[in-house]
């Protein structure tokens, strides 16, 4: 039974950070926008997102080590 709960645990753990992810993600590419408006340089801030993107690709990857609950 512990070992379906820390399962458990750690799957909704997994999911929450998966969800954080993509919300810093957004705001990221809300952020390159309006750099981008104002005549900002975007280079940096868009390898951030690049860099971003592929964290929660391995993220995504992580997340299947762990079943869903049943």
């Amino acid at each position: 039974m512990e070992r379906v709960l820390r399962s458990s645990f750690n799957r909704n753990t997994a999911v929450r950070h998966l969800e954080d992810q993509k919300r810093r993600i957004a705001q990221q590419a809300e952020l390159i926008g309006q750099l981008a408006e104002h005549g900002q340089p975007t280079d940096m801030a868009r390898e951030m997102l690049e860099t971003m993107q592929t964290t929660l690709s391995v993220m995504e990857v992580d997340l299947r080590r762990y079943p869903p609950p049943r």
